[in-house]
């Protein structure tokens, strides 16, 4: 009877491992991907990506790279974009500025369904950590959306979009970095408690 349930128990153990490295595979692989489209997108050269509208752009940065929290100072910014520039502006969220969002929320998404798999927590916290990755790309295709819209309709303004456009862009990078971070420390703690559980049942 012994011998049947360590059998079992020998299979399940060498089932959920090979879960476990499936799930780790497809998430070094959805972050090698996402590292991949960011460097095409954003160091890469060519018309529609971050380094060539850095360039046409009149030394300005875009808006979801440094916040901006007035309208006077968003469309002052647009403005110094210049005609050509603000054409780029709108190719470059339409094209790499969809891209990479979405990648990047492929692999935090699975980041936090792989450490809430690792680790026993409440399904609650579970929900945190996904919802954090949802919020991150939801808040980065609502700033983009509203970014569109002041550059197509440019030189006329929009007082509501001008003025909190910037608090989108500062929401969106909390939530990426939370998304990132947050899964690592659940992971962490995990580690710790279990090292020291075994510590103890040593000395015992």
């Amino acid at each position: 009877m012994d011998e049947k349930l360590n059998k079992h128990f020998a299979e399940f153990s060498l089932t959920a491992l090979r879960l476990t490295m499936t799930r780790f595979k497809f998430l070094l692989a959805a972050f090698v991907f996402a590292l991949s489209v960011f460097f095409v997108t954003h160091l890469l050269k060519f018309p529609g990506s971050v380094a060539y509208l850095m360039e046409v752009s009149n030394g300005e940065k875009m808006l979801d790279m440094q916040p901006s929290f007035s309208t006077e100072e968003t469309y002052r910014r647009l403005e110094t974009f210049g005609e050509f520039g603000r054409r780029i502006y709108v190719r470059t969220i339409v094209t790499v500025d969809i891209i990479f969002p979405l990648s990047a929320f492929a692999f935090l998404f699975l980041w936090a369904k792989y450490a809430a798999e690792q680790v026993d927590i409440r399904n609650s916290l579970r929900k945190v950590l996904w919802s954090l990755a949802i919020a991150y790309v939801t808040l980065d295709f609502l700033e983009n959306i509203s970014i569109i819209i002041m550059l197509s309709k440019f030189p006329e303004r929009f007082e509501f979009l001008g003025t909190y456009i910037g608090y989108l862009t500062q929401g969106k990078r909390i939530s990426m970095i939370g998304a990132l971070v947050l899964p690592a420390v659940f992971l962490l703690v995990a580690k710790a408690s279990s090292s020291f559980k075994k510590k103890i049942k040593i000395r015992i």
